[in-house]
């Protein structure tokens, strides 16, 4: 069985300014036991940015439920997803008059079976697989331009990425780019997987819902809306690593040797006072 949950709350600088969640996901459990789940992130500075989440949303789960029922394989289904979903977005923005890009909207989906993650995705939101040798894996990449401009699910098929993540999975997490970037902390990046395996772990290898992690003091430096949803095999467990695999990294030498790379010039003469000393 697969255990799922998710959620998608507003984030902090939209409450601050009465602006609704741009975020939306979807999680469809099927008879045959396989899991569809999507997640999309309206664009900001989009004027109808959750419109063009919801409908791409709910469209892409549909059309895949029902290309898995008709025995389509998992990337057509996908596939076909990305396209409903962006014709449902065109029709609906075409039918109010407005501009389509002002429905601009990322879109990542996964489908999981309890072993093997199908996946389709655009944006810069992301998914992250815990595989049964124990590794966590990011399976999808940001797309930005130049690391800090989306590209969203307009960009068309040219952009649209899809395929099989090479491995089995005991977990699967799928997450908007505010929660997402809490797993890459630059201070990793780099380093081993850059991803930070006990936040990770926290959501990904236990069968509760961690949802109220994301409304806690924990999740305040989060101010952009917060989608994540999480995907678990409840019949097998992972291989363990060693305890050094999954202790918290060491924020101040992290810190000091970032810092000491990029801003050399600060440290230059305290090193060489240290030196003389």
């Amino acid at each position: 069985m697969i255990f799922t949950y998710g959620t998608s709350l507003t984030g902090s600088s939209h409450i601050k300014r009465n602006i609704p969640c741009q975020d939306f996901h979807v999680i469809k459990h099927m008879n045959d036991g396989r899991v569809i789940a999507v997640v999309a992130d309206g664009v900001g500075s989009a004027s109808h940015a959750e419109a063009g989440a919801r409908i791409a949303a709910q469209t892409a789960a549909t059309t895949c439920e029902q290309g898995l029922i008709h025995l389509h394989d998992p990337i057509t289904s996908l596939k076909s997803s990305y396209h409903s979903a962006w014709d449902a977005v065109i029709k609906t923005a075409t039918e109010n008059g407005h501009w389509i890009d002002e429905y601009d909207t990322t879109l990542t989906m996964a489908i999981y079976d309890g072993k093997t993650v199908y996946f389709g995705h655009s944006g810069d939101g992301g998914i992250i697989g815990l595989g049964m040798d124990g590794l966590y894996k990011a399976i999808t990449r940001p797309q930005k331009v130049e690391n800090y401009y989306v590209i969203p699910l307009r960009m068309g098929k040219e952009a649209w990425e899809f395929g099989v993540a090479e491995g089995d999975f005991v977990s699967v997490l799928l997450a908007t780019d505010g929660v997402y970037d809490i797993f890459f902390p630059y201070l990793l990046k780099g380093t081993g997987a850059g991803i930070h395996i006990p936040m990770a772990a926290y959501f990904m290898e236990t069968s509760v819902s961690r949802v109220n992690f994301l409304s806690s003091p924990g999740a305040e430096p989060i101010t952009d809306d917060k989608t994540l949803v999480v995907l678990i095999n409840q019949a097998v467990k992972p291989q363990k690593q060693p305890p050094s695999y999954y202790a918290e990294p060491d924020w101040e030498t992290l810190k000091y040797d970032y810092n000491k790379k990029f801003y050399p010039h600060l440290y230059s003469d305290v090193e060489r006072d240290a030196d003389d000393r």
